[in-house]
């Protein structure tokens, strides 16, 4: 996707001023097990058992994923049959342009001010 981007789509990164992120050659990979076990050790959250990641946990995957491998691409594997982990369109658009919220990149957002599109 990011070659597509840098091929198809100069034009427009180097109009918003877009620094596109480096995708390595191996992207890291954790357990969901382990990485539960990992969190709950560092940060001391009961975490162990529970069948998803919060929002404050996939951060702290994420600044985990930064300090040792160096990226910002880190693969979940083992999710329990409950849980799951999908990046959508809008999400990876937020964090290509810095966005403040993921709203400010959805075609139609949902707020209290807008409940149908």
């Amino acid at each position: 996707m990011l070659q597509a981007v840098r091929e198809q789509a100069a034009d427009a990164v180097g109009l918003l001023k877009l620094e596109l992120p480096e995708l390595p050659s191996e992207i890291p990979s954790i357990h969901f097990t382990e990485a539960q076990r990992m969190m709950a050790a560092a940060t001391g959250e009961e975490v162990e058992g529970q069948t998803d990641l919060s929002p404050a946990h996939e951060r702290w995957l994420g600044e985990w994923a930064r300090r040792t491998a160096g990226t910002d691409f880190l693969f979940v594997v083992g999710y329990p049959m409950a849980g799951g982990c999908a990046l959508g369109l809008e999400r990876w658009v937020a964090r290509l342009v810095n966005a403040a919220n993921i709203r400010e990149t959805a075609l139609f957002p949902r707020d209290i001010n807008r409940l149908t599109p």
